[in-house]
């Protein structure tokens, strides 16, 4: 069971909680399978498209595309922050728009470079960008929860609503499924 469980894990900020329920239940030993877990944590997976701060542009996660539409509010956000950020690019979807369409618009945002169509440039104002993590070579030293903490201090103060940057929370295994 723990070995099915480390291969959902390849990202410990990334756990299907679905995948914790099923198998919090006792091993042959008469231990719990998540006491192995301690420093484990999960979080929400967004559906969006990866992309990096660099601390001076925002890119998708590959480096190809430099992403130009967003919020005047995100640019400013970020424009704030030297220390680069990795996340998940996102929009907030209408209550009427399925899946598909937002798939769709959020490629058109992502990929449109800086000539947008009106209705790119629309869709562009829900952009989010949900931070989880940092490539930053003096932030990779630290532990994964204390790397998670100095993320809470540089973008804890933002908020997806009004600045269209948040931090994704992280919640530990060990507190959560006891």
């Amino acid at each position: 069971q723990e070995n099915r469980l480390r291969k959902y894990l390849r990202h410990p900020g990334i756990v299907p909680k679905s995948e914790l329920l099923n198998w919090s239940n006792y091993s042959e030993k008469g231990d719990r399978v998540l006491d192995r877990f301690d420093k484990w944590f999960y979080s929400i997976k967004y559906d969006g498209y990866s992309a990096i701060w660099t601390g001076t542009k925002l890119v998708t996660a590959n480096g190809r595309q430099t992403v130009y539409a967003m919020p005047q509010r995100m640019q400013d956000s970020l424009t704030a922050i030297s220390t680069p950020l990795v996340g998940e690019l996102v929009l907030v979807q209408k209550s009427d728009a399925t899946t598909y369409e937002t798939k769709e618009n959020l490629q058109a945002v992502v990929h449109g470079g800086r000539a947008l169509s009106a209705k790119a440039t629309s869709v562009a104002q829900r952009l989010v960008f949900m931070v989880y993590d940092t490539p930053s070579t003096k932030l990779r030293q630290l532990t994964f929860e204390k790397r998670t903490e100095e993320l809470g201090r540089i973008v804890g103060h933002l908020n997806a609503a009004t600045d269209h940057v948040e931090l994704v929370k992280q919640y530990s295994i060990q507190e959560n499924f006891k």
